[in-house]
């Protein structure tokens, strides 16, 4: 369906692709100010699809239209903020279709443009949310955001990003219901010392300590290390058949990955 909606997209006037921004935008501005709009979308998954199927237009190359492309974008964002800062929204909207939130987690974790600080903004609502944490988890947010902290190539790597999805991962790892799931994730990816890290400082302190090199008692962590985290979560995703995708950097990363059951990182000087 999101294909179609990009293809359509595309195939529309320049003065007919401002239509739909103006209208992403007054639907933002209705969802605002009557709740029943906010439930009528929540409710329905037609209009789910269509929001997060917006969330696919991304500025192409030399294209004549990317800075409207990139209006449409921002307003979709814009209006995910405010639907995602209802608990209605994200009970009711999780319900008719849960697996809508992979789209918005691949969104999350591959734009590295400036505009999508708004939707970081989302996704903390959303983690404070006891259903939208769950799917958040359920959609392999751990994997993807620890994508985003080592810099791996398809995913985004800027400083705010990396920052953003460090506080997101805190709030997985603190959460008094799902923490402790959170945690056992992360430590199939990497050491004990660095979970703790990450759960107990989030922050720039905790970024510097992930790209420095380590080797003391208390943490082994070395730039050999971080090279293997890397690979192993590409060949997590080329298993999931969209290795080209994700090595060309393209935002057309596997909705899901499914770890077996023994995964774990590898690492040799572990050993």
């Amino acid at each position: 369906v999101d294909r179609d909606l990009i293809s359509v997209f595309k195939s529309l006037t320049l003065v007919e692709k401002g239509h739909i921004e103006i209208a992403v935008e007054a639907l933002r501005k209705l969802a605002e100010s009557e709740s029943y709009i906010v439930h009528d979308i929540s409710s329905t998954a037609a209009g789910l699809d269509m929001i997060y199927s917006l969330l696919e237009l991304q500025p192409e190359e030399n294209s004549p239209f990317n800075e409207l492309i990139k209006a449409v974008f921002e307003s979709t964002l814009r209006l995910i903020n405010t639907l995602y800062s209802s608990p209605d929204f994200i009970a009711t909207a999780i319900k008719v279709n849960p697996t809508q939130i992979s789209r918005f987690l691949r969104c999350l974790c591959v734009v590295s443009d400036p505009t999508i600080s708004s939707a970081w903004t989302a996704a903390e609502a959303l983690a404070s949310h006891p259903d939208g944490l769950a799917a958040l988890l359920d959609a392999g947010a751990v994997l993807q955001l620890l994508a985003v902290l080592m810099a791996v190539k398809g995913f985004a790597s800027t400083y705010n990003c990396r920052l953003a999805a460090l506080s997101l991962l805190s709030k997985f790892l603190w959460n008094p219901v799902k923490g402790p799931e959170a945690s056992s994730t992360l430590r199939r990816f990497i050491p004990e010392p660095l979970v703790v890290l990450l759960r107990s400082r989030a922050g720039s302190a905790s970024l510097l300590v992930l790209d420095s090199v380590s080797e003391t008692p208390e943490l082994i962590w070395t730039a050999v290390m971080q090279d293997e985290l890397r690979k192993c979560i590409v060949e997590l995703f080329r298993s999931q058949n969209e290795a080209e995708n994700l090595l060309a950097g393209s935002n057309k990363l596997p909705l899901l990955v499914n770890l077996p059951v023994d995964f774990a990182v590898l690492y040799q000087q572990l050993v």
